[in-house]
């Protein structure tokens, strides 16, 4: 990855998928050689919700979803010397320690990518931005 042109170029990946998350992808679609940092944020389902037990969360997806994450990516490399980001949001049945939301975003210093928690504020965009709604189980 060279340095990027304009928000929409440091957009390298969007997803809502039924698969399983890699953290290795994600990362990878933002590396490059002008790259010094990258913040990654990783969500997981956890076992429990407040002072309730979960055993896993099922997520759904508006239409648009990919299309809002893809907005909300592009306002951050707007916003921010950045010169990556990438986000894969998971839908369907999850079960307690799988991916729900991988992100990440390379910059070319690493304050630059810790920043604000840039990756974060992506992964944690809420409704109606939010790719999908939540349901325990």
């Amino acid at each position: 990855m060279s340095a990027r042109n304009g928000a929409e170029d440091a957009v390298s990946l969007i997803a809502v998928r039924e698969s399983e998350l890699s953290v290795d992808e994600v990362r990878t679609a933002v590396e490059g050689d002008a790259v010094g940092g990258i913040a990654l944020f990783v969500g997981t389902i956890r076992d429990h919700d407040h002072d309730h037990d979960v055993t896993g969360l099922s997520y759904t997806a508006h239409p648009s979803a990919e299309a809002e994450l893809r907005r909300v990516a592009a306002a951050i490399a707007e916003k921010f010397p950045v010169l990556g980001v990438a986000v894969v949001h998971r839908i369907g049945d999850l079960a307690v320690g799988d991916l729900a939301v991988v992100a990440a975003v390379s910059a070319p210093h690493r304050a630059e990518a810790r920043a604000s928690r840039r990756a974060n504020t992506v992964a944690q965009c809420g409704p109606p931005a939010r790719p999908g709604w939540e349901v325990p189980s």
